[in-house]
């Protein structure tokens, strides 16, 4: 598990048991500015959105900087997604503090990632019946696909036998 502890301008790892209980409590990174949304990588680094920094940058496991993206207001969160997972999400908007909320400064920018998302679901695929994606990889996903290869159709679309 990684957290992101704004306050202390580090991410933090820690193991989870079979019960859920958390242990080894240890610095992932520390990083330049307060971390706020986080995601994971394929190769296992992170990038983390920050308001103060008005940036989300990659980082390595112990904290090197591998990529910046400046933005003119401050980061929130992001994601990684799109088509191949190589696309970067952010969510952003001017901050000017508690007092300050209010406005309509919100943006949604993209970059091109070098690296696509880690984890499921992939790879993603949309039904040509509804148009609802779903992945081959992840049984839970909603609808859920049928357990066949060439599937181009989600399960609440395709011919009830």
């Amino acid at each position: 598990l990684l957290v992101a502890e704004s306050h202390a301008n580090r991410l933090t790892a820690f193991d989870i048991a079979a019960d859920g209980s958390l242990s080894d409590r240890r610095v992932w990174a520390e990083v330049a500015h307060a971390p706020d949304g986080i995601c994971v990588d394929a190769d296992g680094a992170v990038w983390y959105a920050t308001v103060p920094g008005r940036c989300c940058e990659r980082v390595a496991a112990g904290g090197e900087a591998l990529e910046r993206v400046e933005a003119d207001r401050g980061c929130f969160a992001c994601m990684l997604g799109g088509d191949d997972g190589r696309t970067l999400f952010v969510v952003a908007t001017e901050w000017r503090g508690v007092e300050g909320v209010g406005g309509r400064t919100g943006q949604l920018l993209t970059h091109r990632a070098p690296v696509p998302h880690a984890g499921r679901p992939w790879p993603a695929h949309r039904c040509s019946e509804c148009l609802i994606r779903w992945s081959t990889t992840c049984s839970a996903s909603s609808p859920t696909p049928m357990n066949v290869p060439d599937l181009k159709v989600c399960i609440q679309c395709s011919p009830r036998k």
